[in-house]
């Protein structure tokens, strides 16, 4: 086997089965890696939805208004290269500005979403519920495995042997 193929299954190995492929392009499309990300990047990320939360709040208070919106954009508009440069660390973030569309970048922030802090969060919170609730996420067999262990069915036959009729002999064939 040559090196670079040794290599490349030995790299395959090590990656981290979490790095998915997105299509990215408005006029051709071409994959690009989305890879997860770290509890430092998922930080940052999360300081710029807030400040853009808190933007939005103190400008538009209750009502939406043209200049609560306009905000909203600016704050997108500079926040944007950042944020896809942690999504996308082998990417440009100016290139992938030019090639994303609103529905393929509404999918990326979907699946980020769900990667980095939805499914994590799920997993958490079973951490604290009663055991009770756990007992379904046990696999099948202990489950089957613990609903056979206090009942064993009934063995005994309700037909008495004397009661039983006799078979008739076979003749035997010389």
């Amino acid at each position: 086997m040559s090196e670079d193929k040794e290599l490349s299954q030995h790299m395959s190995r090590l990656m981290n089965p979490r790095v998915r492929e997105v299509e990215v392009g408005t006029r051709t499309l071409r994959k690009i890696k989305l890879y997860p990300l770290s509890l430092y990047d998922q930080f940052s990320l999360s300081d710029a939805v807030t400040e853009g939360l808190q933007v939005y709040v103190q400008e538009a208070g209750t009502e939406f208004t043209p200049q609560a919106a306009s905000k909203i954009v600016e704050l997108i508009r500079t926040k944007l290269p950042t944020l896809l440069k942690l999504i996308f660390c082998d990417e440009e973030p100016d290139t992938l500005l030019k090639e994303f569309d609103n529905y393929q970048l509404a999918t990326v922030a979907e699946l980020v979403f769900n990667d980095n802090y939805g499914d994590p969060a799920k997993k958490l919170a079973s951490l604290f519920r009663p055991k009770s609730q756990t007992v379904q996420t046990e696999s099948a067999m202990e489950r089957l495995s613990q609903l056979s262990v206090g009942t064993t069915p009934a063995t005994e036959s309700s037909t008495s042997p004397d009661s039983a009729t006799k078979k008739g002999e076979s003749p035997t064939v010389n």
